[in-house]
């Protein structure tokens, strides 16, 4: 028993940072970072659509695309879009990529 109540105060508080979280870039109070990695797109594009105020439904609108490709989208963390695709719902929210491609060993790139 005991085993289970702490499992469930431990969901409720992460549901509770999500919310604060939520809460907090449609406020405008937490910036969206800039990224690091490729990997980090993904909840960027998320957290940018929070951020604007838009739905899922508002940005399949502006993508023309079903709400529920948005849906799947995110709840998949873009896995199986394209670099265009993730590169359109960037500029759907008025998001630009910048940065640098970086080599991770020695070895020269030509």
């Amino acid at each position: 028993r005991e085993l289970l109540v702490k499992g469930a105060r431990e969901q409720l508080s992460e549901i509770r940072r999500e919310v604060d979280e939520f809460d907090g870039l449609r406020k405008g109070a937490i910036p969206i970072a800039p990224i690091g990695s490729i990997e980090e797109l993904p909840l960027a594009l998320i957290r940018a659509r929070i951020a604007r105020g838009w739905t899922q439904a508002r940005l399949a609108e502006e993508l023309g695309v079903p709400e529920q490709q948005v849906q799947r989208d995110e709840a998949n963390a873009y896995r199986s879009a394209s670099l265009e695709r993730l590169r359109r719902i960037a500029d759907a929210l008025g998001c630009r990529f910048r940065g640098v491609l970086e080599p991770t060993s020695g070895r020269r790139i030509r």
